[in-house]
C-alpha cells in the first residue's frame, strides 16, 4: 500500500509539473497576414516526410493536419509550435541563426532555435521572433506568392513577409 501511495504521488507531481511548464496551449494555424498562405510541414513525400529536417514552407490552406500547430506558451510571450507528428518548428540548428537560415521540424530539444517570441504588431497581426537572436520568421521574398514559398530567418524589417495571424483551430 505504501508503494502504491508513493507511485501515485509521483504521478501526480509529474503531472502537475508537466502542466505548469505551459501557461497556454492551443491548436492553431500560422497564416501570413498578406497572402493568406499558412505554415506547412512538407508532406510531399521523399525521405524526410515528417522526420527530423522536414522542410517547412507556405502553402494554401488545404485542411490537412500538417498545417496545424499546437502552440505551447513556455514563458510569457514565448511559444513552441508542435507539428502533427509531435516535432517542433525550428530554424536549422546547424547554421544556428542569421539571414536565410531555413525552417524545419525537429524533435523537441529545448533549444532557443525552437522557441519563438510572439508579439502583437497590429490588431490580430503578430511578429514571430527566434529566441536565439533578433531574427524573425520570414516568408522569402522571391517565393512569397508561390505555393511552397520558402520560410527562413531574416533580420527584422517590419514588412509583410514577417507579419502573421495566429488562427485558433477548433
Amino acid at each position: 500500500m505504501k508503494k502504491l501511495s508513493i507511485i501515485l504521488m509521483t504521478i501526480m507531481l509529474c503531472g502537475f509539473h508537466s502542466m505548469a511548464q505551459h501557461r497556454n496551449i492551443f491548436r492553431c494555424k500560422i497564416q501570413n497576414a498578406e497572402n493568406g498562405r499558412v505554415v506547412d510541414a512538407d508532406m510531399a513525400g521523399g525521405n524526410n516526410y515528417g522526420t527530423n529536417g522536414t522542410e517547412v514552407h507556405l502553402f494554401s490552406q488545404n485542411g490537412q493536419n500538417n498545417q496545424e500547430w499546437i502552440a505551447k506558451e513556455v514563458e510569457q510571450g514565448v511559444y513552441t509550435f508542435e507539428s502533427f507528428n509531435h516535432k517542433v518548428l525550428e530554424h536549422d540548428g546547424g547554421s544556428m541563426h542569421g539571414n536565410g537560415t531555413r525552417m524545419q521540424i525537429w524533435d523537441w530539444l529545448n533549444g532557443n532555435n525552437q522557441k519563438w517570441r510572439v508579439r502583437q504588431v497590429a490588431p490580430g497581426i503578430y511578429s514571430i521572433q527566434s529566441l536565439s537572436g533578433e531574427w524573425m520568421l520570414d516568408a522569402t521574398g522571391p517565393t512569397f506568392n508561390r505555393e511552397g514559398g520558402n520560410l527562413q530567418l531574416w533580420q527584422p524589417l517590419n514588412n509583410i513577409n514577417q507579419k502573421w495571424r495566429i488562427i485558433p483551430v477548433l
